[in-house]
């Protein structure tokens, strides 16, 4: 059963001043018995603040150049944008998994759908050429408004027999050149 406090101590603030210094200031750790704060600075509104200790940010690095660069493989840190949201019906989406998960049993190593992806965008940017030139060829190809579940299915599948054929078409890309 929990005890209740004396009447005569201050209620427990976990945020109180204490705290607050011994966070910003780790060395300038004061022994002050439990619940015992001194008063906060008094401050008018036309005073400057009292200058705290300094806060360290993290360093900013700036995004890495295109192109080869001299500093190891792996090391340099990159930027992000928001991600992009697909809704797949649930039967695909688990199919979707279970492609990644045998991949990565297949390959031997940890493989997540946001590396499966992020290759083949990698595909797509390097078979753009073919790409646009079957996309100029099939410029009849409208696309209906989602309401229209079987229309949309065959709108997908006529997008993928586009990209299958500028798949084909284009030449094999160098292994370990981003494109």
């Amino acid at each position: 059963m929990a005890k209740r406090a004396p009447a005569d101590e201050p209620d427990y603030n976990p945020l109180g001043l204490s705290l607050v210094r011994e966070v910003l200031d780790p060395g300038a750790r004061k022994s002050s018995p439990r619940g015992e704060e001194p008063p906060p600075p008094r401050q008018t509104f036309l005073s400057a603040p009292e200058p705290g200790p300094e806060v360290s940010r993290p360093e900013v690095i700036p995004e890495p150049a295109r192109g080869r660069d001299s500093s190891p493989a792996g090391h340099e840190k990159l930027s992000y944008s928001p991600p992009i949201r697909v809704l797949l019906p649930v039967g695909e989406r688990e199919e979707l998994d279970q492609l990644v998960a045998s991949l990565a049993r297949e390959l031997g190593t940890r493989v997540k759908l946001s590396h499966l992806l992020r290759s083949c965008l990698a595909l797509l940017r390097h078979s753009e050429e073919h790409l646009l030139k079957r996309a100029r060829k099939a410029r009849g190809l409208v696309r209906p408004p989602n309401s229209e579940a079987i229309a949309l299915s065959e709108f997908e599948d006529a997008l993928t027999d586009l990209i299958g054929s500028a798949l084909r078409e284009t030449p094999f890309r160098k292994p370990g050149r981003p494109e």
